[in-house]
């Protein structure tokens, strides 16, 4: 038996072996944070908001949000859960409407913290309106958006291939005096590569040397697609060597888009040899490696060449495509090979995929 003396309160407690008052204070304080932990996890929203939430359909969400929050009254706590949950659920298009609908009639206290949550959830439900929305109105509740902020609007607004509004954010980041980071030029160099402004995006590119922002691949990558689009396949293949000089380790992304700037330039050995070099650095290939490799060959007459890889693609158990099938059976037919065309145009049809126009013209003309 001893005795523990505890501000002052004295516990005799029994046992068999001796523990020193130390370690009986650990325990404590470990019993005691076990508790705390138990009571913050069951600080969730009534499961009823939740199961109503839940069953309500994405294109009646906005009606049905408004019906439960007549409902229920929910304070600061439960819209920050209520969130929690929802984007646990991966319901992000409620996420955004409840927060907005909360701010719309007030009542309970936001902070930076649920404004970032909501834009995110908007950008991930490819909702950029609701998105931008939500970031204008941070200035009336008299909350500051910092860079995650910034970044949640400017992804939301990539994705909804809204470049000249995701500038529009980039350029008021200085005003505001927040630094954009890698994520901040990476999304907007993105959402000029979905807007086909290649200029844009190269200019963005290289301004973030300019302000010592360290490139990572995905800014690489966006850029590279960005070129590949614009059909500038020379700028394309220098930012692809510009990366591994830079000890980027290119991905799939990289070397697919390089791979698709070089079919479009007609640069064929270029393509097979960035496709070969896939291998070597064992990034696996994928349908559009194929595809993209076999067009550049087909368009310089290499039949030979096309079908090996169409070989290849079946040994390394890659589906193909109707793109693929379509550049293999040109190939085909520009080499004179109508018996290969015909052969691969059944294999076709037998995988029940559906059939382009170009190929049935191909294998119907050879």
């Amino acid at each position: 038996m001893y005795v523990m003396v505890y501000g002052r309160r004295t516990v005799s407690c029994h046992t068999g072996n001796q523990t020193s008052w130390p370690t009986l204070k650990t325990m404590c304080t470990r019993s005691f944070s076990a508790t705390a932990r138990v009571k913050r996890t069951r600080n969730i929203p009534p499961s009823d908001i939740i199961q109503q939430l839940l069953k309500l359909h994405p294109k009646d969400s906005l009606e049905g949000v408004q019906l439960v929050l007549a409902q229920h009254r929910l304070d600061h706590k439960a819209v920050r859960c209520t969130m929690q949950e929802l984007k646990a659920q991966k319901r992000f298009d409620l996420v955004g409407i409840l927060f907005s609908e909360t701010l719309k009639h007030g009542g309970a206290k936001v902070g930076l913290k649920e404004f970032t949550a909501g834009i995110s959830a908007c950008a991930r439900a490819q909702t950029w309106q609701l998105a931008v929305h939500l970031f204008n109105s941070m200035r009336k509740a008299k909350v500051v958006a910092n860079v995650f902020s910034y970044n949640s609007t400017i992804s939301a607004c990539e994705k909804g291939g809204q470049w000249q509004l995701a500038m529009q954010l980039l350029d008021s980041m200085r005003t505001a005096t927040i630094c954009a980071d890698v994520i901040s030029y990476s999304a907007t160099i993105s959402a000029c590569e979905k807007g086909g402004q290649w200029q844009v995006a190269m200019h963005l590119f290289d301004s973030m040397h300019k302000v010592q922002v360290d490139a990572d691949v995905i800014s690489y990558n966006a850029t590279i697609s960005a070129c590949e689009k614009g059909g500038q396949w020379q700028r394309a293949v220098h930012l692809f060597e510009s990366a591994h000089k830079t000890k980027i380790h290119a991905d799939v992304v990289s070397y697919n888009a390089t791979i698709s700037a070089c079919e479009k330039g007609g640069q064929w050995q270029l393509a097979v040899h960035l496709f070969d070099n896939m291998h070597k650095a064992k990034v696996n290939a994928t349908v559009i490696s194929y595809s993209s490799t076999i067009s550049a060959c087909e368009k310089i007459g290499q039949w030979q060449l096309a079908v090996h890889l169409f070989d290849r693609m079946r040994k390394a158990q890659v589906d193909a495509d109707a793109i693929s099938y379509s550049a293999t059976i040109s190939a085909c037919e520009k080499g004179g090979q109508w018996q290969m065309a015909v052969h691969l145009f059944e294999r076709m049809r037998k995988t029940k995929m559906h059939t382009h126009d170009i190929s049935c013209k191909e294998s119907s003309n050879s």
